[in-house]
């Protein structure tokens, strides 16, 4: 890579997934930890060493919780910061908001920029409205991109791999970069909370069948707590939006937790993976085939009131089964090919 590199992230928040993605991703540039980069967000400018990322601000609470200028204007930000730097000589390097839904990045970027996880959902909402945007105008919108994207990336990096579908032929981008992010160590086995629930509203994650499930499970005394918007009920323990390390510290006092029903590896899976809990998800996700399996994942089908007893059952299990010896392998290798890919990726 060249010597200047100008990084645009809309997000570099600990306190969101999208964050702290954007922060991983930037520790795996093959630029030296000790080189000074400038990276630009929506509110500020930092010109800082690779190392220093995690110093770096989080956002207010009040601009996660209403990021609509982050996800729909900052790109159109971005792209332009990105061909004021690229004309004075800067290595362009966008890290996000980089969803497929969204052809604007791959299409005006500078020549030769690098992107950072390209990311997409699946929709397993109920609202007539949302299943019409997301089911039949958002695949129009990820094929736009993924033409140009084929058209202009001879290589990309996927967040996961649910966007495989749209890049069939393509040996050359790799998918579930979110995995690379597992770790393996030892865990506490103190708990104090049995379940935890990362609470965003958005139409895509299936939050009403996951909060009539909490609720029953709050009145048969399951301890539960949440991050991110506050839940109203007894017995919920809310701590709303807070650090990264904040929620570490409650997801190691944590059994289990909920993933929305949009994507299996989210980074809050991923953390709570990582720190031992049971993640329990949405049954139909199974039908992705995502190639990484840990009996940590727990399939349950919301709709169902047997699925109570699933839960109740698995909170009274203790979690020895964390990456068994063949689910390590699997990450392991991913891993390997990772490193591999990103020594030509970089340049």
């Amino acid at each position: 890579m060249g010597k200047n590199y100008f990084i645009w992230a809309s997000d570099v928040s600990s306190s969101t997934g999208e964050g702290l993605l954007a922060r991983n991703f930037i520790k795996d540039l093959n630029i030296k930890k000790n080189k000074k980069i400038i990276i630009k967000t929506f509110e500020n400018i930092y010109k800082i060493k690779i190392k220093e990322i995690d110093k770096v601000k989080n956002l207010k609470v009040k601009t996660i919780d209403k990021s609509i200028t982050h996800k729909y204007i900052g790109p159109l930000v971005g792209i332009i910061y990105s061909w004021i730097y690229f004309f004075k000589g800067f290595k362009i390097i966008y890290i996000n908001y980089l969803p497929l839904w969204n052809p604007l990045p791959f299409v005006m970027l500078p020549p030769k920029s690098v992107l950072g996880p390209i990311t997409g959902s699946i929709f397993m909402g109920k609202k007539k409205f949302a299943i019409n945007i997301r089911n039949i105008i958002f695949p129009i919108f990820y094929s736009i991109s993924s033409i140009w994207i084929q058209m202009r990336y001879k290589k990309a990096i996927f967040s996961t791999n649910l966007l495989r579908s749209y890049f069939p032929k393509n040996k050359n981008y790799f998918f579930n970069y979110v995995i690379t992010l597992l770790r393996f160590k030892k865990i506490s086995k103190n708990k104090k909370f049995d379940l935890i629930f990362y609470y965003r509203e958005h139409k895509n994650k299936n939050n009403d069948n996951i909060l009539n499930i909490l609720n029953q499970l709050r009145i048969e005394g399951i301890k539960i707590c949440t991050i991110g918007k506050k839940i109203n009920r007894r017995n919920i323990k809310n701590f709303g939006y807070v650090s990264n390390q904040k929620v570490i510290k409650i997801l190691k006092q944590s059994k289990a937790s909920f993933s929305s029903a949009e994507n299996l590896f989210s980074i809050f899976n991923i953390e709570s993976i990582n720190h031992d809990l049971n993640v329990f998800f949405d049954i139909n996700l199974l039908k992705y085939n995502n190639p990484i399996y840990t009996s940590n994942l727990i399939p349950i089908d919301f709709k169902k009131k047997g699925n109570l007893q699933i839960i109740k059952k698995s909170l009274k299990k203790s979690n020895n089964t964390y990456l068994n010896r063949k689910y390590q392998k699997r990450v392991i290798i991913l891993k390997e090919q990772f490193n591999q890919f990103k020594k030509t990726y970089f340049y």
